[in-house]
């Protein structure tokens, strides 16, 4: 089973164990669409019994989290979904996790590195790229104009770097 991270905890609201959220995914209402989470020091499934979207952060509640203490013990976890939850993507669009890791070749087939990290910036994501030996990091924008394809399927990635991207 894979793990996809979608929020940590950022601290307790009041006495019967709710949780304040920071959504590390997409959209905060990702939350509404999820069954439960897990944390994974030490990996535990806990079912949610609610959530309540705020303009700041998220409250949750979960199953067997029931007092300030124990959501106390919660504070700074780190919560994951996994690949049984996943919300359909359109087409072109791709889950963070499933770019790293996938190969990068340019459009002539010279091998370019590794997708180490995928930077949001708001307008478009980065891909972060490890050459080979692990010297050099090349940082590409995921627009069209430079990614021709992506495939996890293939584990790969074809891009067409302008003059001077990778150097």
């Amino acid at each position: 089973m894979r793990f996809l991270k979608v929020g940590v905890v950022s601290n307790t609201h009041g006495v019967r164990g709710a949780l304040k959220v920071q959504c590390l995914a997409d959209e905060a209402e990702r939350f509404l669409e999820l069954e439960w989470v897990y944390t994974l020091e030490p990996e535990k499934r806990y079912k949610i019994l609610n959530v309540s979207i705020r303009p700041k952060d998220i409250l949750l509640f979960l199953e067997g989290i029931d007092t300030m203490n124990q959501a106390e013990e919660m504070k700074g976890k780190f919560l994951y979904t996994d690949d049984t939850q996943r919300s359909a993507l359109e087409e072109d669009q791709h889950y963070i996790a499933d770019l790293i890791g996938l190969k990068v070749y340019d459009i002539e087939d010279t091998y370019i590195g590794t997708v180490k990290q995928v930077m949001p910036t708001g307008a478009n994501d980065i891909l972060v790229i490890q050459s080979e030996d692990g010297t050099k990091e090349h940082m590409v924008p995921n627009v069209r104009e430079f990614v021709r394809e992506i495939s996890p399927e293939k584990e790969i990635i074809i891009i067409d770097p302008v003059e001077g991207l990778i150097t």
